[in-house]
């Protein structure tokens, strides 16, 4: 299994979302299994909730197969 890190999600949400603010947390104690984020980013405007949950899932696709 491989392990991701806070850095390394925190990089991808920026180069691929544009973010204008980005908090990621490593809710599993280090292990890179679980991550609360907060992305804040002008691609988001006038999209749905549910549309902009799925840009997030598009960028880290290949990282939720593991996560």
């Amino acid at each position: 299994m491989t392990s991701y890190t806070v850095e390394y999600i925190t990089d991808k949400l920026k180069q691929h979302l544009e973010t204008t603010h980005l908090s990621v947390e490593d809710m599993s104690d280090g292990c890179g299994a679980k991550f609360n984020a907060l992305i804040v980013s002008d691609k988001f405007e006038g999209i749905p909730l549910l549309e902009r949950h799925r840009m997030v899932n598009t960028v880290l696709s290949t990282e939720l197969k593991t996560i």
